[in-house]
């Protein structure tokens, strides 16, 4: 019997907003910004006056609607695991600027840059594990060389699907001048093919000597 194990990690992903909402003029690979981490105090600053689902009791108090339920970043948890949805998006958002609606001290947000960083999540993790049984018998009748072999090979014997990193979509926001944080509904992080040959293979093998 003999196995090959083969583990490793995933591609590095960074959630990208469309547009380059800071105006900087660099270009995130080719894209446009990083995007914020949620934190406490992102939350505090930017609290949602309604989310989907749970409109204000009073509109006309309705100043911050938000297009989804923002939550903390959390690193234990932003990665889901599932294809649809590998990363959680809602633990992220849109920078503030200074075409936003009811924004003061609009000279602290021009050019503000999303803090979440370069490729500081992970895609999914390739795992394979090929599987081979070997049998010999010695055949007296072929000579002293003789032998019949037989071989039983399992390429992927668990059947486990990888996923590409690179087919990830990390566009998670428009990042249209005008909106401010919690403003657009998160998109993306869907996995979008396995890795080509990645299904289990079979193979049997006889291979005689003399």
């Amino acid at each position: 019997m003999s196995s090959i194990v083969s583990v490793q990690n995933g591609l590095p992903i960074t959630p990208l907003t469309v547009n380059n909402r800071s105006n900087s003029g660099v270009l995130q690979g080719g894209q446009g910004d990083w995007v914020n981490i949620n934190t406490p105090a992102l939350l505090a600053a930017y609290p949602c006056t309604s989310t989907p689902g749970n409109p204000a009791a009073n509109p006309a108090l309705d100043t911050n609607p938000c297009k989804y339920q923002p939550i903390v970043y959390n690193p234990n948890t932003v990665i889901t695991g599932k294809p649809d949805q590998w990363f959680n998006p809602a633990m992220f958002s849109i920078t503030p600027n200074c075409l936003g609606p009811g924004l003061t001290n609009c000279s602290k947000n021009i050019g503000q840059l999303g803090d979440a960083g370069r490729n500081f999540l992970s895609g999914p993790p390739e795992r394979d594990w090929d599987f081979s049984l070997v049998k010999q018998t010695k055949l007296g009748l072929l000579g002293e060389a003789g032998e019949l072999e037989f071989r039983a090979e399992f390429f992927n014997v668990l059947n486990h699907p990888s996923f590409s990193g690179a087919g990830i979509n990390t566009f998670v926001f428009s990042g249209s001048p005008g909106d401010t944080p919690f403003s657009e509904k998160p998109q993306g992080s869907r996995v979008n093919r396995q890795l080509d040959n990645n299904q289990r293979e079979i193979q049997f093998a006889l291979r005689l000597q003399f």
